[in-house]
């Protein structure tokens, strides 16, 4: 299962600050993390330049289960705490997916 998440980031969070963080906190804590099979960040802009996200995430997990659980306990909580202080949280778009074979 797939989880794809958009955002933007907090009014003077800087991608570069943001990325910084990323690089050396959130994803290599996740992904040391049991049930997450890959995790990647993307920096993403519209083509006219006009999205209102800046940041998209694909993270491939066992279920929504394990997902709730990974990200809401142990060594992900402040992590947690971070993610507050950098990203917008009424911005946040969560999907699930499957990929279509």
């Amino acid at each position: 299962m797939n989880i794809f998440m958009l955002y933007k980031l907090n009014e003077g969070v800087t991608i570069e600050e943001y990325r910084e963080w990323s690089l050396t906190r959130d994803q290599p804590t996740l992904t040391a993390r049991d049930g997450i099979q890959s995790y990647r960040v993307y920096d993403v802009e519209s083509s006219d330049g006009t999205s209102e996200f800046q940041v998209v995430e694909s993270v491939e997990v066992s279920d929504w289960d394990t997902w709730k659980e990974v990200t809401s306990t142990g060594s992900m909580v402040p992590i947690g705490d971070d993610f507050a202080r950098l990203v917008d949280v009424t911005s946040v778009v969560a999907l699930r997916g499957a990929q279509i074979k």
